[in-house]
Formats: C-alpha cells, sequence, structure tokens
C-alpha cells in the first residue's frame, strides 16, 4: 500500500527531539583582560545545555545528536591569525561555572569539556564566566564562540551531590508522587530516543581527591518490598571522572513511592576533597 504522506510527515517530526527548541550563541571578542559572561543565564522555566556528554558538544560528531554544536571555545587571537595551530599566542583564564573553577595557563586554544564539567547544563541564575589575566606571544585578544540549546525545565530536576563522609546516603530520587513515573533525563543524547535515557551515560561521577580512589553504593527501595544496596556500583581512581547507569537493578525508571539513593562505601577513608555526582530525573505522567 505504500506509505502515506501524513506517516512520512509523522516520522519526521520526531527528528530533531521535540526538545530541541532553540539554540542561542555567543561570538566572543575580548580586547582585554578581564572577567567576562559568555553563556548567559538561561530564562525561567528552561535549563540550558553546555555540554552534552566527556568530551564536549564541540567534538561530538554524532549526527544523530542535536546537542553536538554545543559549547564553548576560546583561540588566542592577533587580529589576524588565531590558535592553535601556526600561531604561537597565548593567553591564562579561568572558566568559572557552577562553583567551579577551571585554570589554564599558557594556552593557545580552551574547549569546555566535560571531564571538567560533567554533563553540563545551567539553571536560571547561573551562567558561565572567564577571566582571562595574561596575553602572551602575540596575542592581542581572546576570541570565539559559545553556543547552546535550552530546553522545557517542566518537572526535570537536576540532582548535584557531594560527599564529604562516607557510609552516609543521600537521595538522588525521592519518593515518586502518585500518578507519576520518575525516568533518568538526558537531552541531547546520541540515541534513537532522545528523550527518556534507556543506557549508557546517566549520572556523572568525579572524584576529585587526589590521594585515594572512592567507590560508591546504590540503594533502590521500595514501599512494600523494602530495599536492595548495590555495593561499589561505582568506582574511580584518585582524581579521575566516569559515567554510571543509575537504574541499573530493576528498571531504567522509578514508580510511585519508589526512591534512590547513592553514599560513598562505608570501608572508604574520608574524602580529602569531596567527591561529587550530577544526575537529572524527569517525572512524567502515569497513564
Amino acid at each position: 500500500m505504500g506509505i502515506k504522506p501524513s506517516s512520512i510527515q509523522d516520522l519526521g517530526s520526531m527528528n530533531p527531539a521535540p526538545w530541541v527548541t532553540k539554540m542561542g550563541s555567543a561570538r566572543i571578542n575580548l580586547a582585554a583582560p578581564g572577567t567576562y559572561t559568555v553563556i548567559p543565564s538561561p530564562p525561567a522555566g528552561k535549563l540550558r545545555m553546555v555540554i552534552d556528554g566527556p568530551n564536549g558538544g564541540y567534538e561530538s560528531s554524532s549526527p544523530a545528536n542535536q546537542a553536538s554544536p554545543c559549547g564553548l571555545v576560546l583561540w588566542a587571537s592577533d587580529g589576524v591569525d588565531m590558535g592553535p595551530f601556526g600561531f604561537p599566542g597565548t593567553f591564562d583564564v579561568d572558566v568559572v561555572a557552577q562553583g567551579r573553577t577551571v585554570s589554564q595557563t599558557g594556552i593557545p586554544q580552551f574547549t569546555m569539556s566535560g571531564g571538567e564539567y560533567g554533563i553540563f547544563y545551567l539553571a536560571p541564575g547561573e551562567s558561565v564566566s572567564v577571566t582571562v589575566s595574561n596575553f602572551a606571544s602575540g596575542t592581542t585578544k581572546v576570541v570565539g564562540r559559545a553556543t547552546w540549546i535550552d530546553f522545557d525545565a517542566t518537572d526535570v530536576t537536576f540532582v548535584r551531590l557531594t560527599f564529604p563522609t562516607v557510609g552516609v546516603p543521600q537521595l538522588v530520587i525521592p519518593p515518586v508522587p502518585a500518578g507519576k513515573i520518575a525516568a533518568m533525563y538526558f537531552p541531547g543524547g546520541a540515541l534513537t530516543l532522545r528523550d527518556v535515557m534507556q543506557a549508557g551515560y546517566i549520572a556523572f561521577f568525579n572524584n576529585l581527591d587526589g590521594g585515594q580512589p572512592h567507590n560508591w553504593d546504590l540503594t533502590y527501595t521500595d514501599p512494600a518490598g523494602g530495599s536492595v544496596t548495590l555495593t561499589n556500583f561505582m568506582g574511580l581512581s584518585a582524581t579521575s571522572y566516569g559515567f554510571s547507569a543509575l537504574l541499573q537493578y530493576h528498571s531504567m525508571a522509578l514508580v510511585e513511592g519508589q526512591s534512590l539513593s547513592v553514599e560513598l562505601n562505608s570501608g572508604d577513608a574520608v574524602p580529602s576533597t569531596p567527591p561529587y555526582m550530577w544526575a537529572m530525573y524527569k517525572l512524567y505522567d502515569s497513564v
């Protein structure tokens, strides 16, 4: 019978994904050392995607990933040539976002990456700023570009946890309300379904402790059945980061009354610098 035009239209509407509503950009031209906002805060009711994975959107080239253009890139320049290839100019920069600072000195180029910031989103009131403190080797300015995607934050929770001690559970997803389903949410993921994350890189863990490795336990709780704990479901060596699927025991979603928590394994030493974890989940109507 063939394919009806209406069916083709329906399939076409699936790509790009529905959450891709608006994309923003900024062309950066910093002619003097100083502090500048390079990615502004999103409006109320939105989250702003800046980085979609460990290498950053700038380096993520999958055609299935609408987030692949996202990111922040800076180059040294003298107004004629730009680094890093064939131009010797460098600069010093501090990049500040979500209370975390990444500092680079004597560089011809800076690319904001998920290795430094994780799967990175801005909430209303948050922004990304850079402080350029020095030009060197012929640099007269720092130029570049920032790009991002905004999406609807309705019923989306961005989880940010730090772990200053061991053996203390922290809620990732509290008991799911009646009439709702909680699913890990990863807009921009290079998957066939780019809305509910089914597997793979769901939560970002960063062990900032330079002296020792750390391990996390995960506890899944059901109001009728009690709880089950996965010991050492995630482990990181000193000063390293990684990603893990959180909902790996029962399913990739939690239903009414169920909850999820994580903690540093009680056998670990107390960290000198607290590791942290970032994730997102979304509440969907249960019909």
